[in-house]
């Protein structure tokens, strides 16, 4: 009777074993459907520094100049849309540090409408121009 028992009890751990595998396969199958399917940009929802980034970045495709990501940050200046906004390249505090960063203000006061690290700008560039590609 132990051993049917001791048996029984390995069928059973072994049982929920598959079933916790099966699981794992079927989160990680989810999550990276998920992950791909989900665009990370779309242009009807960005903020407006991230539509001054888009519309700069456009420019200077179009233009021809180059993308890369210090020339894209310095040209931001001249595609501010806003009369009122202007763009700062300054460093800003992160998690009581100071790091390079952009600076969304208004003119002439201290109110800052959103900033951003370098590290951060960089990343949303690189999703950014993807929004350029051809579909």
């Amino acid at each position: 009777m132990d051993v049917l028992k001791h048996c029984l009890t390995i069928k059973i751990e072994f049982v929920r074993f598959l079933l916790t595998v099966a699981d794992v396969c079927q989160y990680k199958t989810n999550k990276k459907n998920n992950h791909q399917s989900k665009p990370y940009f779309d242009y009807n929802t960005l903020d407006t520094l991230s539509e001054i980034i888009f519309n700069t970045l456009q420019a200077r495709r179009h233009l021809g100049k180059s993308e890369n990501w210090n020339e894209v940050k310095r040209d931001l200046r001249n595609y501010v849309n806003m009369p009122d906004l202007e763009i700062v390249l300054s460093e800003i505090e992160v998690n009581d540090r100071y790091v390079p960063g952009i600076i969304l203000k208004k003119k002439n006061s201290p109110y800052i409408y959103k900033q951003i690290a370098d590290s951060t700008f960089q990343k949303n560039l690189s999703n950014l121009k993807k929004l350029l590609l051809p579909k």
